[in-house]
Order: structure tokens, then C-alpha cells, then sequence
């Protein structure tokens, strides 16, 4: 997949890539032996392949591959010459902003996905201080420029993290600050017969009274030596995980800039791409089409089997929709959109009713609609839902 992706980022003519990967680019690696490195330069690339040539670059079309697969993990960035996530943010920043019809970028923390899979508590914490510190980035440059929209979220979970284990309520932040290294980068600093396994630990995690019980553990009874040290420091640490996998649960997400109130509320993952084009084209002509005395008006509170009438005036022959935008409980299988019926020329009309495994404080109702040739335009009503309170 990641040969495939390789390729799609050169097809469509991305103007900066930064992060690892080298051998999804090399001919010799590739098992359709494309050479993206030579078809990168053809295109126009400038290619960088540590931190001082990306901090040195004036470019502005940019293949940075840092890393012969994954990028380091924070905690060991310092024996590489990769720069960090905030250093390509910025740089990606300064050379896209320079497009006077604006642009777009994604940045991902990717390496914390791969702490929670392994279950490294102290890799994931760093490396979302990392991301923290890209998000940072991104921040000033929003707040200097008020056209530009930062969302911040995530596909999924992973590890299940948790604070506290075996019914122990706390948390040992000392443990996870004492460790210096991945645990990656010790389980390759242990000689063959593992026996400077407790010098290991002692230079890169900090712990200089490890037990026997725990060398146990480490060596004897995890299928790996990552996995072992993985578990004490955990438990040290009073870190707890319920999988090696993704979770179910539901992932923040949080926004900046115009647009902003959108994001406000539980929302489909699919609803997020499609927000952001709005905003993208929110500056474009969308036909002209305006919504007019959008009900209802003031605030109601809906008991369950209760209804609110939602009607509004528009042009006649649209596409019309509405959706409620909250944070919802117990709603299996509920639309993201429910239709809106134009019950007379330019009048719209739909009605929605609260059930009782429904429940929300401050629900939005945002209206769409959508002409004929694609043009949008939505609004939320004034008047907000409490429903089952």
C-alpha cells in the first residue's frame, strides 16, 4: 500500500511531501521498479534528505524523505538528523502560503499510532508533545492570517490507554519523564545474551532497581524483549492498555478559525472532509443562493415523542437537507443528513421528532441546500434543541 500511495502523492503533483519513506520511492525497492526518485526530479522536486537541507532550502516544490522507513520517534530524534514534525510544519507553511489562492495541508503524528500499537507509553506521550508543537505552528500562522481554518483530529484510537491499573487510581508522570530513549533503541542496545539488561534500562529509562521479577518479565515470559519492557514501565508508571489494536471510541476534534462552530458537536467521520471543502470555497460565488427566515427561532425543549418544525425560504427547486448538530447518545444507526421537503414554491419544510435514547444540551439545526449545478449554501438556525433534559 505504501508503494501505491508513493505514487499517488507524485501523480497528482503535491507541491511538498516531508516525512520518511525513501524506500517506497527507490526503483530498487519498489516491486514495479518505478524510480520516483528520478520521476521527483523530472517533475521539479528539490530533494532533501536530512533536517540541515530542509532548514537550508529556499524551494518551493519539495520531496523531503528523511528516513529509510519510519520516521525516529521523538525520544530518539536526537541521534538522527530528521527534523522534527514542527520544523517540516513550518516549512510547509512558509512555501505553500505563498499560492494566492490559499492552500491546503495535512499533517500527521503517525508515530503515535505506532506507541499505541505496541503498547509504548512513553513514546506515546512524547510524540503527542510533538504533534502539540506542530499544531502550535499552525496556530500562528492562523492567528496571523484569519482566512485560514486549522482542524485538528483523528482517525481512530489505539491501545485503549488508561491512567491507573488493577484498580490503583494514579499516575507516575516521573517514570515516563525518566526515559530518554525508544524502546525500540534499547532492545538494540542489549548484547546478544541480554545480560546488560539492567545497564540498558538504567541509562534510557531511568530505572536503576529493576527486580528480578520484572527481568523475569522482560526476558522470560513477553513474546518479545520490547514487549517486556513495554510492560514495566507501564506498570511503573500506573499505565494501563486494553489492546494492541484500534479502539472504538469516539476521537476529539477541535478547530480554529473560520468555520469554525461547525466542528462543535458529534460528527460522522465522513462529515469532516466535506466541511472542509465548504470552507475551502467558502470565498467562491455559490450562485447566490440565501436562505431566508430560517424556524425555529428561539430555543425549545423536546420531551421524547415531541417535534420541531423546521422550515425555511429559499429559491424554488433545490436539493434541501438538515442535519442536528450535538453531541447525541444511544443514536444506532441515525442519518448524518434527513431530507427537507419543499412544500410550496421556495418554502421548505421538515419536521423532526426526539426519541428516547436521544439526548443533547444546546442542539444545532443546520440547514443545506444545493441548486442544480452543484452550488451550495448552509445555515444553522438560531434556535437551539434540548432534548430529553
Amino acid at each position: 500500500m505504501e508503494d501505491e500511495i508513493a505514487t499517488q502523492m507524485l501523480d497528482y503533483d503535491v507541491d511538498v511531501l516531508l516525512g520518511g519513506g525513501i524506500e517506497h520511492f527507490e526503483a530498487e525497492e519498489r516491486d514495479d521498479g518505478r524510480d520516483l526518485i528520478e520521476e521527483a526530479e523530472g517533475a521539479g522536486y528539490e530533494l532533501l534528505y536530512d533536517r540541515d537541507e530542509l532548514l537550508q532550502t529556499e524551494g518551493d516544490k519539495l520531496l523531503g524523505l528523511f528516513s529509510t522507513s519510519h520516521m525516529a520517534y521523538e525520544l530518539d530524534r536526537e541521534t538522527t538528523n530528521q527534523p522534527s514534525l514542527a520544523e517540516m510544519t513550518n516549512t510547509a507553511i512558509e512555501r505553500l502560503s505563498k499560492d494566492d489562492d490559499g492552500f491546503f495541508l495535512m499533517v500527521e503524528g503517525g508515530r503515535i499510532d505506532h506507541a499505541g500499537h505496541d503498547n509504548f507509553p512513553a513514546e506515546m506521550m512524547t510524540d503527542t508533545i510533538a504533534f502539540d508543537e506542530a499544531i502550535e505552528v499552525a496556530l500562528d500562522y492562523a492567528k496571523s492570517d484569519p482566512n485560514t481554518l486549522v482542524v485538528i483530529t483523528a482517525d481512530h484510537g489505539t491501545g485503549g490507554l488508561s491512567l491507573g491499573l488493577d484498580g490503583e487510581y494514579g499516575f507516575e508522570r516521573d517514570v515516563l519523564k525518566n526515559v530518554t530513549r525508544s524502546i525500540d533503541y534499547m532492545a538494540e542496545q542489549l548484547d546478544d545474551d541480554n545480560e546488560n539488561l539492567e545497564e540498558v534500562l538504567q541509562a534510557y529509562a531511568g530505572i536503576d532497581d529493576l527486580t528480578d521479577e520484572e527481568a523475569d518479565r522482560i526476558l522470560e515470559d513477553a513474546e518479545t524483549v520490547e514487549e517486556g519492557i513495554a510492560r514495566v514501565i507501564s506498570d511503573r508508571a500506573l499505565v494501563g492498555w486494553t489492546t494492541t489494536g484500534h479502539t472504538a471510541v469516539d476521537v476529539p476534534v477541535y478547530a480554529y478559525g473560520p468555520t469554525e462552530e461547525q466542528y462543535r458537536a458529534t460528527l460522522d467521520n465522513t462529515e469532516i472532509p466535506k466541511m472542509m471543502i465548504d470552507a475551502l470555497h467558502a470565498d467562491e460565488e455559490d450562485g447566490d443562493i440565501t436562505i431566508h427566515n430560517l424556524e425555529p427561532t428561539e430555543d425549545m425543549t423536546l420531551q421524547s415523542g415531541e417535534s420541531v418544525r423546521i422550515q425555511f425560504e429559499s429559491e424554488p427547486g433545490l436539493d434541501a437537507s438538515f442535519s442536528i448538530r450535538a453531541p447525541l447518545v444511544n443514536v444506532p444507526n441515525a442519518p448524518t443528513e434527513l431530507p427537507v421537503t419543499e412544500t410550496e414554491p421556495g418554502v421548505y419544510t421538515a419536521y423532526w421528532t426526539a426519541t428516547s435514547n436521544l439526548q443533547a444540551s444546546g442542539a444545532e439545526i443546520e440547514v443545506t441546500v444545493i441548486d442544480s449545478e452543484g452550488n451550495t449554501h448552509s445555515e444553522i438556525a438560531d434556535g437551539k434543541l434540548n432534548i430529553n433534559p
